[in-house]
């Protein structure tokens, strides 16, 4: 007999806040956990206990909590919440009509500050997710009639703000020559980065331009040319 179609008074699927909001790199995972989603209402379509809850991040258990040191997911919005609380909240839900339900302490604006393009694309969009001024105000119109002196100056210093912001280390310690790599950017960081760089200067650079041995004034120069010829690649 199917699992599913059993007569049960019960029928609970630990689903994942990554299929509501989306979760960058982890499309199979956000995909799979909205699978459990479906399946609980279309159970409940046919007459049958179901609940998927989208949980937020455990504390101290599971794969997020063992993971939170390279996911940094405290300091994209997401904090934790203890198991008691979480334990206690699943059972006010099983007296619940409602075959879906989140479970996360959550701040939208700060994750779409990080990913902007979840904005439209998710949940998000449903919330306030206006995205703070950036660190250091840089027009790219202006950048463009700018000499390439004054230019790369100019982007130089707005990445090294980005840069101090994501990785968490003072602006006065993050300068022109250092490397990405020995300030710790990590593939998520290269993201956030690449997607702010996008967003406020109106220039794509690929992922793998900050997950190289290259200088933040290495960087600028790639994100000048870009903005001023879009078409002519990124080596």
């Amino acid at each position: 007999m199917r699992l599913d179609r059993a007569t049960l008074d019960f029928f609970v699927l630990n689903s994942s806040a990554a299929s509501l909001i989306g979760s960058p790199g982890q499309g199979n995972y956000a995909t799979a956990n909205a699978y459990l989603d479906g399946l609980a209402h279309h159970r409940r379509a046919l007459g049958l206990p179901a609940l998927s809850v989208n949980w937020g991040q455990w504390a101290q258990t599971g794969q997020v909590a063992k993971a939170e040191h390279d996911l940094r997911l405290a300091d994209r919005g997401f904090k934790e919440f203890a198991p008691s609380d979480g334990l206690a909240v699943l059972g006010r839900l099983l007296q619940s009509p409602s075959a879906q339900a989140a479970v996360m302490s959550f701040d939208p604006a700060v994750w779409a500050r990080d990913f902007p393009a979840l904005r439209t694309g998710s949940l998000l969009h449903d919330f306030d997710t206006t995205a703070p001024a950036p660190a250091r105000v840089i027009s790219p119109e202006a950048l463009i009639g700018q000499g390439d002196e004054s230019a790369h100056s100019d982007i130089t210093a707005y990445l090294c703000a980005r840069i101090a912001t994501i990785v968490k280390l003072p602006p006065q310690r993050v300068q022109g020559n250092q490397r990405l790599n020995r300030l710790g950017i990590d593939s998520l960081m290269a993201v956030q980065l690449r997607n702010r760089i996008t967003e406020d200067l109106s220039a794509t650079l690929p992922i793998a331009v900050f997950m190289q041995q290259r200088t933040i004034s290495q960087v600028a120069e790639l994100a000048l040319a870009t903005l001023r010829d879009p078409s002519g690649g990124t080596v």
